[in-house]
């Protein structure tokens, strides 16, 4: 089986495949140049298999490629490839669900601790060089509060949102979950309660979002979802930024109606010049790198590292998202080196 990788790739998955799976590496993950889709087309030519991450694989380049078996995307939903089309055309769509989980996680756990003791402006503060002998300021102005004891509330309990919770308590935090998909079992089973949102947000110290981009979650917290909020209370997007009504968010900061936010991700990125978050000093501003540790790029390869390794024997893949691909039928082996 032949495989073309333009997403990054640990060089453990590579040791994995290595006899057993022909790669070519191009693109994205060799280069931090994504293949134009004549490249991308030339490059797919003679390969079973396509692993991207950034690259976009969609009907077009699947009607001009029609050797490919299968298709693999290193991400967490593969919202780079057009799955209907591959579903239609049989093609099975590998993918690496969780694969940032932990990652995104930490950064939440993190961007709660700036908030909540202040890291950011204190920094600022001594690059300035205000910080002065004998400067007894500071230690009250940047006096925060500690996560102990407070109560974080997740919405959307996905993998991402179980690993906040499970950092959470172990700051011994109570930790309140509104999601409309998991059972009340689940929840408590890991320590934690479920809620309404309206509840959710009234009652948290700290508010982090953890669901997919739909119609369901389109503007899930805006003014109104906002003015529940405590003036305390902080406000954590690691997720999509269409979540959240980015100017009835800039007015409840402005307007001290909660304490601050910190986001990872905005309706448009990179943020453009002259948004309503700019300016205000209670916002942690970041470049979605929610998922940019090393350990995601180890955590993807090894998992479709294996599924292509299932691919080329003929079994079905771990993590197949299109599972409506097999019905019932068992996978045709890709042809071997």
């Amino acid at each position: 089986m032949q495989a073309l990788i333009t997403a990054p790739f640990h060089p453990k998955g590579l040791a994995m495949l290595e006899g057993k799976v022909g790669v070519r590496l191009a693109g994205w993950g060799l280069t931090g140049k994504s293949l134009e889709r004549e490249e991308l087309i030339r490059a797919i030519d003679g390969v079973d298999v396509v692993v991207s991450e950034m690259e976009q694989i969609d009907g077009e380049v699947l009607a001009r490629c029609p050797g490919l078996r299968a298709v693999g995307s290193t991400r967490g939903t593969p919202t780079n490839v057009d799955v209907p089309a591959c579903t239609e055309a049989g093609i099975p769509v590998i993918f690496t669900p969780g694969r940032n989980a932990q990652s995104v996680a930490e950064l939440t756990i993190a961007l709660a601790i700036c908030l909540s003791r202040k890291v950011l402006e204190a920094a600022r503060y001594v690059t300035a060089g205000q910080w002065v002998e004998d400067d007894m300021l500071s230690y009250v102005r940047f006096r925060g509060q500690e996560l102990c004891g407070r109560t974080m509330g997740i919405v959307g309990f996905g993998a991402i949102g179980q690993k906040v919770a499970r950092l959470a308590r172990a700051f011994s935090m109570d930790v309140l979950v509104f999601d409309p998909y998991v059972s009340v079992s689940d929840v408590s089973s890991a320590e934690c309660r479920v809620v309404d949102l309206p509840t959710l947000l009234s009652l948290s110290d700290f508010v982090t979002l953890h669901c997919p981009a739909n119609p369901h979650t389109q503007g899930l917290i805006g003014e109104r979802e906002l003015s529940y909020m405590k003036k305390s209370a902080y406000l954590i997007n690691t997720s999509r930024g269409s979540v959240v009504d980015e100017r009835a968010l800039a007015r409840a900061l402005s307007g001290g109606l909660i304490a601050g936010a910190a986001l990872d991700v905005f309706s448009e990125e990179p943020l453009p010049a002259g948004h309503a978050f700019e300016g205000l000093e209670n916002v942690v501003l970041l470049p979605h790198i929610g998922g940019a540790t090393h350990d995601v790029v180890y955590h993807h390869s090894i998992a479709m590292a294996e599924d292509l390794l299932a691919l080329a024997r003929g079994a079905r893949p771990k993590n197949l998202y299109n599972q409506e691909v097999y019905s019932g039928k068992e996978a045709r082996p890709c042809p071997s080196l």
